[in-house]
């Protein structure tokens, strides 16, 4: 690789993707047995080759071997001069989706010059990027009206670029699988429930069933509506996706970086809103609130 940086041009910029698949730090459950010998000498060989970019090449040192050893049959006077290497400016770019599985011995100074962390973007960045990638998609007229990609770019928070091409790809698949060749928003919506939740699976639940579990999601909604009105309920189905019989997603109106204790307590009482209806109505919870807490 050095080879490669060397015969390239004065100035040059390299990137060096995929730096998760070096070795990991040690952590507390971690021991010398779990690192293969074959990738933990990736590290050293990487930090050798970043400390060599102005070594001279392998032509280069040839070279001055051949003069050293004519120079030794050479009086003083007459010596040959060596090679000079000539210094190259390399910036070298690595990326990562794991930086804190990264060896340390990658990040003391000297090694990257500059750590930059890329967050996923907030409302408004969101709404530039959904602009973007609308305008290159086809897609039907209500998803040109502004309220509605804003409202887009709000159902939408913790997303990454990369996430939300995703999800438009999957809405044209929608789309497609109700004969349309444009998506809308409605493709929209059933494309994030299978990008979040996973593909519905609609299953033959007896009657007990289906009351069980539409009374224990109607549980979830009616707290969610009384203790926290201020949240966006957005879906409300039985229909089953991965391990959930039944889903009620809510969200928050806006990005949001903190909670208070009343809003802990409002999602723990929006949590339990589902085991308390099947109690209230059947006299006994089953199975399913289990998971309502994860």
């Amino acid at each position: 690789a050095r080879g490669g940086v060397n015969a390239a041009a004065p100035s040059d910029i390299s990137a060096c993707g995929g730096m998760q698949g070096l070795p990991a730090a040690a952590g507390p459950v971690q021991n010398a047995s779990m690192v293969s010998e074959g990738t933990g000498g990736v590290v050293n060989e990487l930090l050798v080759q970043m400390q060599s970019f102005d070594e001279p090449s392998g032509w280069q040192s040839f070279v001055g071997r051949i003069v050293d050893n004519i120079n030794l049959l050479l009086p003083a006077h007459r010596q040959l001069r060596r090679p000079r290497a000539h210094p190259t400016n390399v910036m070298l770019i690595a990326a990562t989706n794991r930086a804190s599985a990264l060896d340390p011995a990658l990040l003391r100074p000297g090694r990257f010059d500059r750590i930059l962390t890329f967050e996923p973007p907030g409302k408004k960045g969101r709404r530039e990027i959904i602009d973007l990638m609308l305008d290159k998609r086809a897609h039907e007229s209500e998803l040109d009206d502004d309220h509605v990609r804003d409202q887009l770019a709000a159902l939408t928070t913790g997303y990454t670029p990369a996430r939300l091409e995703n999800l438009f790809d999957e809405a044209l698949v929608e789309a497609l699988r109700r004969g349309s060749r444009a998506m809308n928003l409605r493709d929209v919506h059933a494309a994030r429930l299978v990008a979040d939740v996973g593909l519905g699976q609609p299953v033959a639940y007896t009657d007990h069933e289906a009351r069980l579990i539409a009374t224990h999601e109607a549980g979830h909604a009616v707290v969610a509506h009384i203790v926290a009105p201020q949240r966006r309920l957005e879906v409300l189905t039985i229909i089953k996706r991965k391990d959930a019989l039944g889903l009620l997603a809510h969200n928050d109106t806006e990005d949001v970086y903190t909670r208070s204790r009343s809003e802990l307590l409002s999602l723990i009482q929006i949590a339990f809103g589902g085991m308390v209806a099947e109690e209230l109505f059947f006299g006994e919870t089953s199975t399913g609130p289990s998971s309502d807490l994860n």
